[in-house]
């Protein structure tokens, strides 16, 4: 299950799901302190890189950090969103995307949609 979380400032992968997707990691740069909404705190120093995810049959790439969570597969934060240029509609429950050079592409959220 994925979760697009506004909130976010990073996206994530459940630690459980990239061994399932058989993905490796690389080491960050710099080792990264990620604060949980329950105020935990838990250190990151590894990330897979260009992951491609598809949403809604559209394909797109995303850095993910592994991180220890049992409710969602993926959490893709702020910083992806952003860099397709989205737009929530919380009224239409609608995900609105701008990729550059390509016609606007709208998602409208299903359980089961978002795969590897």
């Amino acid at each position: 299950m994925v979760l697009f979380d506004s909130g976010a400032t990073h996206s994530f992968v459940s630690l459980a799901f990239s061994a399932y997707a058989n993905i490796s990691a690389k080491p960050l740069d710099l080792c990264m302190t990620i604060m949980t909404p329950m105020g935990d705190s838990m250190l990151v120093n590894r990330v897979y890189k260009s992951c491609l995810i598809s949403v809604g049959g559209m394909d797109f790439l995303v850095d993910l950090l592994p991180l220890k969570m049992h409710d969602f597969d993926v959490i893709l934060g702020m910083d992806w969103l952003a860099s397709y240029y989205a737009s929530i509609d919380c009224f239409s429950k609608e995900i609105v995307f701008h990729k550059l050079r390509e016609k606007e592409f709208r998602f409208r959220g299903y359980e089961t949609l978002v795969t590897f």
